[in-house]
């Protein structure tokens, strides 16, 4: 699949079309990550409109011209795909299995979903099977471990301790030309 497929396909806003890697050449432990994402999964955390998302994406356009087959969902969305399966087929298995199998996974604004037990479980299921499969998974939160930790408790935080945290610190990059 090529960029543009990928961005119609799941619909990724015309803001970010044009994420580069050459975007952040300048920030030394950024470029480093993109070397280390075959080998490590990573939490990208910060305050918002830090670039996260924009480097994530960009991240995937360089994957994708390695042929690599990448999922990318935004967490509100994964959520309300789990319920919509839950309604219209009873189970969520086939859902979590296709973004278990695949090599990478980005999963945007992670916290921002409802929290409830019946969710937590769901995050737990696809968390756990590419974690015990050491498939990499790049999540990007406006929360720091501490928060991940009491919004989605031990389970899930324990897996997360495996992965890389990259924090993007500084100010809000929206709204500046």
């Amino acid at each position: 699949m090529n960029w543009e497929e990928f961005c119609k396909n799941n619909k990724i806003g015309k803001r970010f079309h044009e994420a580069y890697m050459s975007d952040f050449e300048n920030q030394t432990k950024l470029y480093d990550f993109s070397d280390q994402l075959t080998e490590v999964s990573f939490i990208l955390h910060g305050g918002t409109g830090t670039g996260k998302t924009r480097f994530s994406l960009a991240t995937i356009r360089m994957l994708l011209k390695k042929n690599a087959e990448v999922r990318w969902i935004q967490a509100t969305e994964f959520e309300d795909q789990l319920y919509e399966s839950k309604r219209n087929y009873g189970e969520t298995k086939t859902l979590i299995n296709m973004f278990s199998d695949c090599d990478f996974l980005f999963v945007d604004d992670f916290g921002t979903e409802t929290t409830n037990e019946g969710l937590e479980r769901e995050w737990y299921k696809l968390i756990n099977n590419r974690w015990s499969n050491a498939k990499q998974t790049v999540f990007t939160t406006n929360l720091d471990p501490d928060e991940i930790l009491k919004k989605y408790g031990e389970r899930i935080f324990s897996r997360f301790k495996d992965f890389e945290y990259v924090e993007f610190n500084g100010p809000d990059l929206r709204g500046k030309k």
